[in-house]
């Protein structure tokens, strides 16, 4: 029942309102604090904190309901989080009732450096602030902090640590902290049970409290509490991923913040830890010296760079579960046996390393003995797996022999398939309906015929990834403006399919640009590439420069040159050294001069071919 309201105005004598706090039983909720009831009760962060806070709890507050002294409230102007919660929450302990004690136990190592410190002193000020005047915060530390400020109504103690679980370690702690709290707040705690260690069993431990930090172990931490916690640190990884995390006995703290450290020291980003724990929550349940950094280091070994780890832990993060000796070796084993070296072997880890969590005998095997079916060699095998290592885990019956089939059904012989496949293996990871189909579609409305877009495909296979709209459509339209007509032009694409994957700006124009150079007009242009569309996938500073140099030493004029271009251009796809040197050689082996020879050349120059 609430306290005579005459009573409440002339702030009764503490001991007597902490007696009625203490034992009042059910009507405590009626009687608290509004500080007070403005919050709720909360889990432990962790069994050490409930081992030592639940016997302090007691010795301050016999007949306290343990589990609401444990209490989050909301958060006040200027704090961070949601939620303040201290790790205790008592009143009725001060000489003022309605003041607040507030026990922070700092068991954990990064409370202790500068980072932990600032936090554990903003978090002394939001509690006092929250909390009406008089109140006060007692920090327990088991380091001595030598940089922190003094903050009027904060006690930092420094005591020894115990034993988790052993008894008699914990009684030794826990009187220590009576007796330093004793010393710093005696004229403050209006209890004398301090100094005489009053409790359910005299000077021994709480078997009331004991019970309480076992049953806070078995349950761990809540999914809330852990969702909460990881959000603060900015990551959202939704309620189902933190019911797999599965923390029993260290607090969230503890048992987090260093595995969030780790990954930040293996290099990954913010946005790839997101992934990690969205992709394998369960992390957190795994020993970092035990199994994370063998893992790591393995990794490494295989010839990944530190960066390349992070992608690998990132886009597979199941990975660090898996036994170096009962997964990833035999896997990385067998990979290698396929004859793809130790480079290959690592670049296919960091461009496709869900490889390493795929079984050899149900799903690497099976698939790489389909692909040989298909009339592809050892060797071919290895450069597609090093090339397109995501093959291996597509299925047979829903993709690849699907994607293959449509193949052969565009007129290409079986032969021709193992060659597509050979030179272009992501051809078996597109898509029929959203890539291949809207493709070859568009290719025969070009004007080819179905036979000439089978030769299309067997010939430049590449052409199949390519974008119509990033792509094909604007190198058709570039060559068409150079005034090629649309026969001309389904003609090029015909006889040189590649055309339509070089770049415009690298390669296209500077070729073009670098032919009219030589004196020809638009028109002579575009004769040249529709007669010999080759043209445009030639270097100009290893195939066209020299070829067009060494026929001006035959003691051809610009004019001429420009000339045996425009009607034979054909000759700068010519060696110089196997096809053009020879044939000049033997012209001139007939009895003609230099001055001779070269005009045979300007008069006629097919005879160069």
């Amino acid at each position: 029942m609430p306290l005579p309201a005459p009573l409440r105005k002339r702030r009764a004598p503490a001991a007597l309102v902490f007696l009625a706090l203490a034992g009042l039983g059910a009507s405590v909720a009626s009687l608290a604090p509004a500080w007070w009831r403005r919050g709720r009760a909360k889990r432990p962060g962790s069994v050490a904190e409930a081992e030592l806070l639940a016997q302090l709890a007691l010795r301050l507050q016999p007949k306290a309901e343990l589990k609401e002294l444990f209490r989050r409230f909301p958060s006040p102007e200027n704090w961070g989080g949601n939620y303040l919660e201290p790790d205790l929450a008592m009143y009725g302990v001060l000489r003022d009732p309605e003041a607040a004690l507030f026990v922070e136990y700092d068991g954990y190592w990064r409370h202790a450096e500068e980072e932990g410190i600032a936090l554990d002193t903003a978090k002394n000020a939001a509690l006092l602030a929250y909390a009406p005047e008089g109140s006060y915060v007692v920090r327990i530390n088991h380091a001595a902090l030598e940089d922190v400020q003094p903050q009027q109504n904060v006690v930092w103690l420094t005591v020894v640590a115990w034993r988790s679980g052993d008894h008699t370690s914990l009684l030794v702690t826990l009187e220590d902290v009576l007796r330093q709290i004793h010393l710093c707040l005696g004229g403050q705690i209006m209890w004398n049970r301090l100094t005489h260690g009053v409790g359910e069993e005299g000077g021994a431990l709480s078997i009331r409290a004991r019970e309480f930090s076992i049953s806070a172990a078995a349950r761990g931490n809540s999914t809330e509490e852990i969702g909460r916690f990881l959000a603060m640190r900015g990551y959202d990884i939704g309620e189902k991923c933190w019911n797999k995390v599965g923390l029993v006995s260290l607090s969230i703290e503890e048992q987090l913040d260093p595995m969030l450290l780790w990954l930040e020291e293996q290099g990954l980003s913010k946005v790839q830890i997101q992934k990690v724990l969205a992709g394998q929550p369960r992390i957190f349940r795994l020993n970092i010296e035990d199994t994370l950094k063998p893992t790591a280091d393995w990794i490494l070994g295989l010839g990944l760079s530190q960066a390349q780890l992070a992608k690998v832990v990132a886009g597979f993060p199941q990975i660090l579960g898996c036994s170096i000796e009962q997964n990833l070796k035999p896997t990385t084993d067998w990979i290698l046996g396929l004859g793809l070296s130790q480079a290959q072997l690592a670049k296919v880890v960091a461009a496709f390393p869900s490889i390493l969590g795929l079984s050899i005998e149900q799903n690497l095997k099976p698939t790489t003995d389909w692909i040989l079916g298909l009339g592809l060699s050892q060797a071919q095998l290895a450069k597609v797996v090093a090339s397109k290592p995501q093959i291996l885990g597509c299925s047979i019956e829903q993709n690849l022999k699907p994607t293959t089939g449509w193949i052969l059904g565009l007129g290409l012989s079986q032969a021709q398939l193992a060659k597509v496949v050979a030179a272009f293996p992501s051809v078996l990871g597109l898509s029929i309906e959203q890539n291949l189909k809207p493709t070859t579609g568009w290719i025969l409305g070009l004007g080819l015929s179905q036979a000439q877009l089978a030769k299309v495909v067997a010939g430049c296979p590449h052409i199949l990834g390519c974008s119509i709209e990033q792509n094909l459509k604007p190198t058709t339209g570039w060559i068409l403006g150079l005034g090629l007509s649309q026969a001309q032009l389904v003609k090029v694409v015909a006889s040189k399919p590649q055309i339509l994957g070089y770049s415009i700006e690298q390669n296209l124009k500077p070729t073009t640009d670098w032919i009219l150079g030589l004196g020809l007009s638009q028109a002579q242009l575009a004769k040249v590439v529709a007669a010999f569309p080759s043209i445009l996938g030639l270097s100009i500073e290893q195939n066209l420069k020299p070829t067009t140099d060494w026929i001006l030493g035959l003691g051809l004029s610009q004019a001429q040159l420009a000339k045996v271009v425009a009607s034979k251009p054909q000759i700068l796809g010519c060696s110089i050294e196997q096809n053009l040197k020879p044939t000049t050689d033997w012209i001139l082996g007939l009895g003609l001069s230099q001055a001779q020879l070269a005009k045979v050349v300007a008069a006629f120059p097919s005879i160069l071919g």
